[in-house]
């Protein structure tokens, strides 16, 4: 007597033959599709950003943080920049702010030991700490090339909004789904949403070909 298997009467059946997805990809600095930053962002503000279309002309962007933001290719770097050519721990930015001078940003890029190097602005990098500025350019190894932005509040105008009214987000409409359509009482089979044929049946139930009629004896389908 043949067996025929109908995906999703089967569960046990269906967990070994259609196994579930893997787990989605991480993009650096992608938010809503990765892990949060290392740094705790109510004590670290958030300055400014890297930018890069490198890894296959999608857009990545980090959060730049006042203090120091590690660079590298290991996954506890502040910024993590997964490519052949980054050493595990390839660069600091460091960024403060100037008191004295309005508040203004000092920023540096250090290279901090890596196998193949920083460029900034067409410049290759030593070992000692150089001064950055919003706008420029760097390449961390042989493929990652980054633009470096740096938010000056005063420059943009931003200030406190006074009357600002905070709100929570309004939750989303969602359609209401319409009443599953039964299947008319036929002697012998129990009712159920036409939509789901196989709903209610044993989790072990099978269909057994040899003819025709059902039976629906012993919790499983025969068709004789």
């Amino acid at each position: 007597m043949d067996e025929t298997y109908v995906p999703g009467l089967n569960r046990e059946k269906a967990r070994r033959d259609y196994p579930e997805a893997s787990a989605p990809t991480y993009i650096p600095g992608m938010r809503e599709q990765g892990r949060p930053s290392t740094k705790d962002e109510g004590e670290t503000p958030v300055v400014g950003f890297l930018y890069s279309l490198s890894k296959g002309g999608e857009p990545e962007w980090w959060p730049l943080h006042i203090g120091q933001n590690k660079i590298g290719k290991d996954a506890d770097m502040d910024i993590c920049l997964a490519e052949a050519s980054i050493t595990g721990h390839h660069a600091n930015i460091n960024i403060k702010r100037m008191r004295r001078s309005g508040n203004a940003l000092a920023a540096s890029l250090v290279d901090v030991g890596s196998k193949n190097g920083i460029i900034l602005n067409d410049e290759e990098l030593d070992y000692e700490p150089h001064s950055i500025k919003n706008e420029d350019i760097v390449t961390f190894g042989l493929n990652y090339k980054c633009v470096i932005i740096l938010v000056d509040p005063t420059r943009y105008s931003l200030d406190e909004a006074p009357d600002f009214v905070a709100t929570s987000a309004a939750p989303r409409s969602r359609q209401a789904e319409p009443a599953p359509t039964m299947i008319p009482d036929m002697p012998g089979i129990p009712q159920m949403p036409a939509n789901d044929p196989f709903e209610g049946f044993n989790d072990n139930a099978t269909i057994n070909i040899s003819g025709s009629g059902v039976d629906l004896s012993g919790g499983a389908t025969k068709i004789l």
